[in-house]
């Protein structure tokens, strides 16, 4: 929970279902198949509902969603046990999010003939694809 007094609250609940394997000493690989978020807004207070009445961006950017996705990480890292000796560390992301419930959405629209978008527990689903490579060198002094 992120808790800006006097703005809103945010709460935000996640269950990950995957697998974590070590390719090498120094290689490891991190999947989820399975990744499920969701995104609450509350206790908007009302300058702050002003605020986002007159900023499409910023309104969305506080709508609660819903997130349905897969992800993957790769790490690699030359640390080593000896807390004083540099080491490079890399962690690259990659995630997807919202193609399934997309998919299941286009397709229950087709059929029923329903144009309203699909909502999960009353909130929208989220669609995002994403990478952050993070690479970082650390390097102690002799």
């Amino acid at each position: 929970m992120q808790r800006r007094v006097g703005f809103y609250t945010i709460n935000s609940y996640s269950v990950n279902y995957g697998f974590d394997w070590y390719e090498s000493r120094r290689k490891r690989h991190i999947l989820n198949p399975i990744s499920v978020n969701l995104v609450s807004i509350a206790d908007i207070s009302t300058g702050f509902q002003e605020l986002l009445d007159q900023n499409a961006f910023l309104r969305q950017s506080f709508a609660s969603q819903f997130i349905i996705g897969i992800n993957y990480s790769f790490i690699y890292s030359t640390q080593s046990p000896n807390p004083l000796q540099s080491f490079t560390y890399f962690r690259g992301n990659a995630e997807t999010a919202g193609n399934l419930t997309s998919g299941i959405d286009r397709l229950s629209r087709l059929i029923s003939g329903n144009s309203q978008a699909l909502e999960v527990f009353g909130t929208p689903y989220a669609r995002l694809p994403a990478s952050k490579p993070i690479l970082g060198v650390i390097i102690y002094p002799p």
